[in-house]
């Protein structure tokens, strides 16, 4: 597995965050904005430093930023004692308007964008490559058709059980009633 270490800035340059992500940092960016980081509405660019191998490491070394990087809103890790008054930030905002969430979602898909870090998105054919051609031994256009015709099998299957799974509900009701 690897771990990403990431810093996310405003504008002028300064560090807001630095965190770590054990998956891909564009689902940790989604967690941000799940938990409402106040930060996200600042945010202009992320980096992301390097790719760790080894989960203390990358712990050791994002607890290491946060001790000599002073993030404006980071609060675990940082140094012990009185903090300067610049850190002293609300972190989390509850009352998030949707125009608030759409435009925080905007910010870090722009930011993610900018450094290259969206993943491409999937195609609805993606879920059936794997069961047509596990190996990748077909040509493209031939694992396309199959992956097309193994999706359209599917959800013909899905809709023909939930419209027995809806027969048996009305008769069911209708025994009942009676």
């Amino acid at each position: 597995m690897s771990y990403y270490l990431y810093r996310a800035y405003d504008g002028d340059g300064r560090l807001l965050y630095v965190g770590l992500a054990s998956y891909h940092v564009e689902e940790r960016m989604k967690g941000h904005i799940r938990q409402g980081s106040v930060w996200l509405d600042q945010l202009a660019h992320i980096t992301v430093e390097k790719q760790h191998s080894n989960w203390d490491i990358a712990a050791a070394a994002e607890r290491e930023a946060i001790k000599t990087e002073w993030p404006l809103y980071n609060i675990q890790h940082s140094v012990e004692g009185p903090r300067p008054p610049h850190l002293i930030l609300q972190t989390r905002c509850p009352d998030v308007t949707p125009e608030q969430l759409r435009e925080r979602e905007r910010r870090v898909t722009q930011a993610l964008r900018a450094a290259n870090l969206l993943r491409p998105p999937r195609s609805p054919e993606a879920r059936f490559l794997r069961e047509v051609d596990p190996n990748n031994e077909l040509p493209e256009q031939e694992r396309l058709r199959r992956a097309t015709e193994a999706r359209q099998a599917h959800y013909q299957r899905v809709a023909a059980a939930s419209l027995e799974g809806r027969r048996k509900a009305r008769e069911a009701r209708k025994a009942a009633v009676s």
